[in-house]
């Protein structure tokens, strides 16, 4: 009888404790997102400034420079708007109690956010190889403004990118390893 009663207590405790530490996970899971994709979008913002600037008041290689810089951005910023806004409101659902994540859908989210980071870090390396090669192309290129300044745009963008991801995929990856699964 004792037995019983103890698994009778002990099971919804266990559980309750559980799920306490997923909804702790998650907030700082969604919290770390939040605010790498301010930094993302800080970055594209500024990138976005400069680059209209520079593409109106220089030429050549320069201008070219500053138009990817714009362009670039733009997708950058496309993406940490719609990032930030729904971890914004994961973090509001959890806060209010709409949801409480199980430790399964927990784990699952973690990892497809580091999966996530890990791949974008070697697409930012091959970025960073299509800048270099496109400079190396820009000598025979017909219009060797575009391409180097596209090229020295890409380098920049992608080493930026490159730097993002691998820190934000380190974070998670900590993130994760305190959890323990």
């Amino acid at each position: 009888m004792k037995k019983l009663l103890l698994i009778f207590f002990a099971v919804p405790l266990f559980a309750s404790a559980q799920n306490d530490s997923s909804s702790l996970g998650m907030q700082q899971l969604y919290n770390t997102n939040k605010k790498g994709m301010l930094v993302l979008g800080s970055w594209a913002i500024g990138n976005i400034g400069i680059g209209a600037i520079g593409m109106n008041t220089s030429s050549g290689v320069d201008k070219r420079f500053h138009e990817m810089n714009l362009f670039w951005n733009t997708v950058n910023l496309a993406l940490a708007v719609p990032g930030r806004v729904s971890s914004v409101k994961q973090l509001r659902k959890i806060k209010e109690g709409k949801w409480v994540p199980t430790a399964e859908e927990f784990r699952k989210e973690q990892r497809k956010t580091e999966r996530l980071f890990l791949i974008n870090t070697g697409l930012d390396i091959v970025y960073m190889g299509t800048g270099l090669y496109m400079n190396q192309k820009a000598r025979t290129s017909g219009n060797p403004d575009l391409v180097k300044g596209y090229g020295n745009s890409i380098v920049l963008q992608g080493g930026f990118l490159f730097g993002f991801d691998a820190i934000m995929w380190l974070i998670h990856r900590k993130h994760r390893q305190q959890y323990v699964f």
